[in-house]
């Protein structure tokens, strides 16, 4: 058998992941009498893959030609959801299960979908119906085909709210959600909307028209999932079985490995043998780590780098206009801070009480722009000139009068506070500092900041609405739609996602507002009514943007076709290792 040569990388805490991950691959490439995808699938507990011949069983020969030296060590944070297509939630989980699926459709690095599993996606005339036709030899790792099934039984399971599935929300245009969304329904019930006409073809029925359907497509709530996630869901979540470039391989207290999925052969194929993603609880540490060439990608700058890292020889770097916007939400049940009268003009007079511009400039130099809605500027239908923007722009003389026509509803006593809680593994300390001063100076309000150490630390606090006071917390959108930047964060159907919907925002006039602009027949129209929601928002302030945050990170040295897409994390797939000279 072939002797397998690993490239010589320096080693410290990140490196010894990487020893673990490369221990890994090279008992499985010993297994090679089995097949690799047999081993992969006993590993699992799954049965015995098919053989050779199943379209996706991977080759035990191209697994053991393949030399393993291009294993990418990227950051990230410990997940806090399981990781399934339809409880993925934190970006911590969402950036892995979106590797190990595809949907139908995926986006490429400006946010512009493109076909993955589907062959084809023809819409009706009026957009209400879409025939869907897979390619051909599909498969999952464990070896079983994916067929059209193995989509409409996934999206049955997670729109049925007896599963109890957090991202059910965005399957609710299909015919008969609304149906599986009532107390007492069967676990079994499947979605009426949805016809198979042959294993490689299904149609999909909406309740209303939806131009952007397609592009909708490419959210994870979308892919399939095999049969063997329904015996037991949670132990799926442990060891998920996907179709997407990389499969699962390996779960330890500090790392995520996932490796080449080789039956995986369209658009997001991989460029290297797979991703070992470490956690850390310091982005410091975790730059230095790139400087080291012990960590390959880091989609963040620590603050005391904020002014250096563009200059830095001892990164590769990039920093441009992002997607990603940073608000204060106020948590759930707050005193003063309700959603209710003295809540929003209390909210209004935070807003008008910051500098955005200053702020910026101050704590987060070249890497934001000042919020004038809450979508970001890439997105058809910003606006800067919504009705009632000004809430968004500095006025020491308006803050103080919206702060007293509060206290005519509820006085605000000597003993209130203001706590702002924020991630300090991720955030800017200066910056709510600064937040803090101006309050104090324009307001005359005691403010006490909290930060969370760590990035999931922020996330379970959030989970279970312990958040006093106000959450700074930056959105990173799944699409490029004006739908995903609202619709999750303020939306009805997010009430069960505390750590999305973090305000407990429940106004059906938004509801009504959001769902005529999913379902517009322009694109005009659709624009429209999502700044008439926007509008409705800017009354009510359930969150006060701050900024749009750009996408700026670095890379080690050692590798090759690092950069940032639309939402500001890595194009995993096309990352390469420099091969070393001996």
């Amino acid at each position: 058998m072939r002797t397998h040569r690993f490239e010589k990388i320096r080693l410290g805490r990140a490196g010894r992941a990487l020893t673990a991950a490369v221990s890994a691959l090279a008992c499985c490439l010993a297994l090679t009498a089995c097949g690799f995808g047999s081993s992969v699938a006993e590993k699992e507990g799954q049965p015995s893959s098919p053989s050779s011949s199943s379209p996706s069983s991977s080759s035990s020969s191209e697994r053991s030609n393949q030399e393993v030296t291009n294993m990418i060590r990227a950051y990230d944070t410990k997940p806090t959801d399981p990781l399934t297509p339809g409880q993925a939630e934190d970006s911590s989980s969402t950036r892995i299960v979106d590797l190990i699926f595809s949907g139908l459709v995926t986006t490429d690095g400006t946010g512009k979908w493109t076909y993955d599993a589907a062959k084809d996606i023809e819409p009706n005339e009026d957009y209400t119906a879409f025939t869907v036709t897979l390619k051909s030899d599909l498969g999952f790792s464990n070896g079983t085909e994916v067929t059209s099934s193995s989509f409409t039984r996934a999206w049955s399971y997670e729109a049925n709210i007896a599963n109890k599935q957090p991202n059910a929300g965005y399957l609710s245009l299909i015919q008969g959600y609304a149906d599986l969304r009532k107390k007492g329904v069967s676990e079994t019930k499947q979605l009426s909307g949805l016809t198979i006409l042959d294993d490689q073809t299904f149609v999909i029925e909406l309740s209303k028209p939806c131009l952007n359907f397609i592009s909708l497509l490419s959210h994870r709530a979308f892919y399939p999932l095999p049969d063997s996630f329904y015996s037991n869901p949670q132990a799926f979540a442990k060891h998920p079985v996907g179709n997407g470039p990389y499969q699962f391989w390996e779960r330890t207290a500090s790392s995520i490995t996932l490796v080449t999925h080789l039956n995986y052969k369209d658009v997001r194929k991989a460029k290297n043998d797979g991703i070992i993603f470490i956690f850390y609880t310091s982005s410091i540490k975790a730059y230095q780590d790139v400087q080291e060439g012990k960590l390959d990608l880091l989609e963040t700058v620590p603050s005391q780098a904020y002014t250096s890292f563009m200059s830095d020889p001892l990164v590769k770097n990039t920093n441009a206009s992002g997607s990603q916007v940073t608000m204060l939400v106020v948590g759930r049940k707050q005193k003063h801070f309700g959603l209710d009268d003295e809540g929003a003009l209390r909210r209004q007079a935070i807003s008008r009480a910051l500098r955005r511009t200053a702020m910026i400039s101050q704590a987060m130099p070249n890497l934001a722009l000042p919020a004038t809605d809450f979508l970001s500027p890439k997105v058809m239908a910003y606006t800067d000139s919504l009705s009632g923007g000004q809430v968004l722009t500095y006025s020491s003389v308006q803050a103080r009068n919206l702060w007293q026509k509060a206290n005519k509803i509820k006085a605000w006593s000597s003993k209130d506070v203001i706590t702002i809680s924020y991630d300090a593994q991720a955030d800017n300390p200066q910056l709510y500092q600064a937040i803090s001063r101006q309050l104090t100076k324009v307001l005359g309000v005691t403010v006490i900041l909290h930060g969370w150490t760590t990035t999931t630390a922020m996330i379970q606090s959030l989970k279970k609405q312990t958040v006093n006071g106000f959450a700074a917390y930056t959105w990173r959108p799944n699409l490029l739609l004006a739908w995903d930047f609202l619709m999750p964060v303020f939306s009805t159907q997010t009430l069960d996602s505390p750590a999305i919907n973090i305000s407990g925002y429940n106004n059906q006039e938004f509801n009504v507002i959001l769902s005529k602009a999913i379902t517009a027949t322009t694109g005009s129209s659709a624009s429209n009514l999502y700044r008439s929601s926007e509008e409705l928002l800017l009354q009510e302030l359930p969150a006060i943007p701050l900024f749009y945050k750009n996408s700026f990170g670095v890379s080690s040295l050692t590798v090759r076709g690092f950069s940032l897409n639309w939402n500001g994390l890595p194009l995993y797939t096309q990352i390469r290792r420099i091969p070393q000279s001996s």
